[in-house]
């Protein structure tokens, strides 16, 4: 490549992230906010106090697992119930773990995603249903590895039998 070509190339290199949309988080209107009383209090009873870097690990793992704005495809939602796509239907569990490692695993909550076509995987018996852990560097904020495991499933509200 030509000299005056490479510098024109990375003069107009860095104009490519002003396409890169950034999601961005869904304000309330001001008069909806106003309703609420001031000053916004945390009440100390009920209450968690999480760290900032799990926190941080926590995003990092969820932006990777569920990203936001992403839509299921159709073949997608023929195999997997609609909630499963969405973020809020996972639980977390997070802890520290060794030298910098920040341990990260999500579980679908059957209360709020009661799962009515989970399939079974062929080659294991098991359902076809994972729990992901994911390791995640906290000094490089780098996923390290992810692990799948299945899930043994509750079986779901709809299917649940009373006793006489």
């Amino acid at each position: 490549m030509k000299p005056p070509l490479l510098v024109l190339f990375g003069l107009f290199l860095p104009s490519c992230m002003l396409f890169h949309k950034v999601p961005r988080s869904i304000h309330a209107p001001p008069e909806e906010g106003a309703k609420l009383e001031r000053p916004l209090e945390v009440p100390k009873r009920g209450a968690i106090h999480i760290q900032g870097n799990m926190v941080a690990a926590i995003q990092l793992a969820m932006d990777h697992f569920r990203p936001r704005g992403t839509q299921p495809s159709p073949e997608e939602l023929e195999r997997r119930d609609a909630c499963e796509f969405q973020r809020e239907s996972y639980d977390v569990t997070a802890v520290p773990g060794p030298e910098g490692v920040m341990l990260v695993r999500f579980t679908v909550n059957q209360e709020v995603c009661p799962l009515t076509k989970v399939g079974v995987n062929v080659a294991t018996g098991q359902a076809d249903v994972d729990m992901l852990t994911y390791a995640v560097d906290i000094r490089t904020w780098r996923i390290l590895s992810i692990e799948t495991e299945p899930l043994r499933l509750t079986q779901p509200a709809s299917q649940k039998t009373e006793g006489p």
